[in-house]
């Protein structure tokens, strides 16, 4: 039997889809996507899945042979952001950019996305951060 409590959570989540509508919320995560790739390939980060075949809740990108994922996390860790590392075998050389419910907001892809280019920057990596925000911005019509 699930517990009470993951009823409630339900119901929550259920009456916030409610509330902004099916439609606006699944375009909120396939903007929130295409908005993190723009950036992302902005930075020369190239995507681990196709654009066509990705997920609208998560992006993630290979991180460069000379760095580990758990460095770039915590240097993105060290600025307020939220990076996480893949899991698994071939994963573990993965960088995930979580999109999903709140996040999948221009005030959550934009930082995510310049936290790891200056990480990479901070590695000795070139990463133009400023043509990364304005891909972002751009895909957000900004």
């Amino acid at each position: 039997t699930p517990a009470p409590l993951e009823f409630f959570a339900l119901e929550s989540a259920l009456d916030r889809i409610e509330a902004e509508g099916l439609e606006d919320v699944i375009a909120r995560h396939a903007l929130a996507a295409s908005a993190t790739q723009a950036g992302l390939a902005a930075l020369g980060a190239g995507a681990w899945v196709p654009p066509e075949k990705a997920s609208n809740l998560v992006t993630a990108v290979p991180v460069p042979e000379t760095l580990t994922p758990a460095s770039l996390v915590a240097a993105a860790a060290r600025v307020g952001v939220d990076l996480t590392e893949g899991v698994g075998t071939v994963p573990a050389r993965l960088i995930r950019f979580n999109h999903t419910g709140p996040r999948a907001a221009f005030q959550m892809v934009l930082p995510n996305v310049v936290a790891y280019g200056s990480a990479l920057r901070q590695a000795g990596h070139s990463a133009d951060i400023s043509t990364a925000s304005e891909a972002i911005a751009a895909a957000y019509g900004r």
